[in-house]
This record gives structure tokens, C-alpha cells and sequence, in this order.
């Protein structure tokens, strides 16, 4: 029988795979990481424009109650209202980034999985073939009985390390498909949020009635 070195070699580069990089879109994680970083400084300077709304609304309320007084607290409510909204369109839009990421990240394990599943069932193949050579198959293809009994345990490692990888993937990907079902329900309820009819954000004045403008509804 042939020495099945190079089919052995052509399988262990196959676990390269676990490793290497999968193109799986023309959007790259990287890229994707970037974009959500860029996003959130964007959402923490709002937040940072808020709490000072919130500062000026509260100073603002213990003055006394004049017309000029009135007017800078609408005033700095509906700049709050509008920084409000912005900030949680922002926050879609992250989570939307996020689940872009996270949906790459999975189909780019599931297609790890599936190259693994195929380089161990090409292994499981080889093994048998190698297993069932024959006494004169094995005194002609080697040259000691002991190297045909390394390359079947070498065959079985490989095979080993292929089952762990595909576990590891799995788990990773649970892990991914856990985390995408955790921002779809986040951005569910930010779009809800956002779009809610008739709803309004906390900018009452200090009379207790709500002067805010009305929140924007979905088209």
C-alpha cells in the first residue's frame, strides 16, 4: 500500500482552518468593531449633553417662576428631547453594527465547523483504508511494521484535534447566537423607545405638567 504521508500532511493542513481567517462578507469584523467604536464615543458625548441638560433644567427649577425663567426651561427641555432621541437612534444604530458583527462571526463558525466536519470525514476514510491493509501491503509500504502503527495513531490525534475543534466552535457560536438574541431584543425595545405613539420623555416643569413636544411616530 501507498505511504499516506501526503494525504496525511493534506489533512493536517486542513486544521489551518481553526486558525486562519474565513472570508464569509466584503464587511470585515475589524471594520464592524471600528464602526461601533466610532458610534459609541458619538453616544457618550450625547450622554455627556444630557447630564448637563439635566444640571441646567435642575438649577433652573429653583429659580423663581418668570416668564424668562419658563422659556429657558422649555428651551432646555426641548434640547434635551432632541439629544434624547438622537442619542437612542445612535444606540440602534450600534446594536444594528453589533448584530451585523455577530452575524459574521457565526456564519464564519459554522463554516469552520463544516471544513472540520469534512477534514474528519476524509480521516475516518484514510484510517480505514490504513487499518485494513494487509500484513504484505504493510512489509512493502514501510519499512519498519512500527511506522505503520504511528501514522495510525497519528491519524487518530488528527481526528481527536478535529473533535475538539468542533466543540470549541460550537460553543463559540451558542455563545454568538446568545449574544445576537440578547441585541435583536435591545434593539427591539430602543425602536419601541424611540417610536412610541404620543410618548414623551421625562421634561416636566416644576408645576408637574409635561410640556415636552410630542415624540416623532414611525412612518
Amino acid at each position: 500500500m501507498p505511504r499516506i504521508w501526503f494525504k496525511y500532511a493534506v489533512a493536517l493542513s486542513v486544521t489551518g482552518i481553526f486558525l486562519s481567517p474565513i472570508i464569509v462578507s466584503s464587511v470585515t469584523v475589524d471594520e464592524l468593531r471600528q464602526k461601533i467604536s466610532t458610534q459609541n464615543q458619538q453616544i457618550s458625548k450625547l450622554e455627556t449633553e444630557i447630564a448637563q441638560y439635566q444640571k441646567e433644567l435642575k438649577t433652573t427649577g429653583t429659580k423663581a417662576n418668570t416668564l424668562q425663567t419658563e422659556i429657558n426651561r422649555l428651551e432646555t427641555m426641548r434640547k434635551k428631547l432632541v439629544t434624547d432621541i438622537t442619542l437612542t437612534e445612535n444606540k440602534i444604530g450600534t446594536t444594528n453594527l453589533t448584530i451585523e458583527k455577530i452575524e459574521i462571526e457565526i456564519n464564519d463558525k459554522t463554516l469552520r465547523i463544516n471544513k472540520n466536519q469534512t477534514a474528519i470525514a476524509e480521516l475516518i476514510r484514510q484510517l480505514r483504508e490504513h487499518e485494513q491493509s494487509s500484513l504484505v501491503e504493510v512489509m512493502i509500504g514501510y519499512d519498519h511494521l512500527s511506522n505503520f502503527f504511528t501514522e495510525t495513531d497519528q491519524l487518530r490525534l488528527l481526528q481527536t484535534s478535529l473533535d475538539h475543534n468542533i466543540g470549541v466552535l460550537e460553543s463559540i457560536k451558542g455563545d454568538l447566537e446568545k449574544s445576537r438574541n440578547e441585541s435583536e431584543a435591545k434593539h427591539r425595545e430602543l425602536k419601541n423607545l424611540l417610536y412610541l405613539p404620543n410618548a414623551t420623555f421625562s421634561c416636566a416643569t416644576k408645576d408637574g405638567h409635561n410640556r415636552c413636544p410630542r415624540r416623532r411616530q414611525s412612518s
